[in-house]
């Protein structure tokens, strides 16, 4: 004994298998989309932190640099110090520090900013030794003047001594 509705049963068979079968593979893809796509921003931004990282180690790395080489700009003031020695550590350590910003630790962002800074503390170390010479430069202008002073006295001195053997003379 057949059904007599058994093509409409398998009709109505086929028809819920094949809405099934479309409803799950959604429901597959979209798990699927739903961890994939998350993985990959995941990896992006693992990447853009560190990126961030790296660049935030290098400012604390390059802040350190500054700060060391600024205590060594303002000991070029003290007395008793090998200016001459100072002065050369001082150019190392600023080339040193403009060639990590060269080989790339420095992002690309900052550069310009990190050149500048660097340049900054070469011509305040460069206006400094101007200083220092020109400290010495002071001190030789005071000599001239108070020989030029004594100079001068001596002048008037032998004027005098001058006129009157002149005057004697006559």
């Amino acid at each position: 004994m057949k059904p007599k509705n058994s093509k409409e049963r398998r009709s109505s068979f086929i028809k819920f298998i094949a809405l099934f079968v479309l409803v799950v593979t959604v429901l597959l893809v979209a798990v699927f989309f739903n961890f994939r796509i998350p993985k990959q921003e995941n990896l992006l931004l693992k990447a853009t932190i560190d990126e961030v990282e790296a660049s935030e180690k290098y400012q604390k790395e390059f802040a350190n640099e500054v700060n060391q080489v600024t205590r060594m700009i303002d000991s070029l003031d003290t007395v008793g110090v090998n200016k001459v020695f100072l002065n050369e550590v001082l150019v190392q350590r600023l080339a040193k520090v403009q060639e990590s910003i060269n080989n790339g630790e420095a992002s690309d962002l900052h550069k310009d900013m990190y050149f500048t800074i660097i340049d900054s503390y070469e011509d305040l170390r460069k206006a400094k030794e101007e200083l220092e010479n020109l400290k010495d430069s002071k001190k030789k202008i005071d000599e001239y003047k108070a020989a030029y002073e004594k100079a001068k006295e001596d002048l008037d001195d032998l004027k005098d001594e001058y006129r009157i053997l002149r005057n004697r003379c006559n």
